[in-house]
């Protein structure tokens, strides 16, 4: 059952990369749904780099929310999949993050659009 506040958008971007926007409140259940949609727009456009707005996005409602968020990712995400976030200032600690990448996913956050997108598009 989908939250009841969470929003996601996509579109094909000019860039080639799929450009999703994310908002409402963040929970497991939002998370979850949110990294599950993203894999499936990701395969079903034939888009493995993904440029995600999280900055409409609450903080989570708590710091096992973070880890277990970074641990779905590495579980859900694998190569040639490349996702750049970009997220509120005060949403930005990491853990998510890091969680999901010492898993082995190819992931990151920043907090502008444009560290995103040079991150997203530098080379390995």
């Amino acid at each position: 059952m989908p939250t009841s506040d969470f929003q996601f958008n996509y579109s094909d971007s000019p860039q080639d990369h799929l450009f999703v926007t994310v908002s409402g409140t963040w929970t497991m259940e939002s998370a979850k749904e949110c990294v599950d949609l993203i894999k499936k727009h990701s395969i079903l456009h034939k888009r493995p780099k993904v440029l995600v707005n999280a900055t409409q996005m609450s903080a989570p409602e708590s710091i096992l929310s973070r880890y277990q968020t970074g641990e779905y990712i590495a579980k859900c995400w694998h190569s040639p999949m490349k996702v750049a976030f970009y997220v509120s200032l005060s949403n930005l600690n990491g853990l998510a993050m890091d969680t999901a990448i010492n898993r082995g996913a190819n992931v990151n956050a920043f907090p502008s659009k444009e560290l995103a997108l040079d991150w997203l598009f530098s080379k390995p």
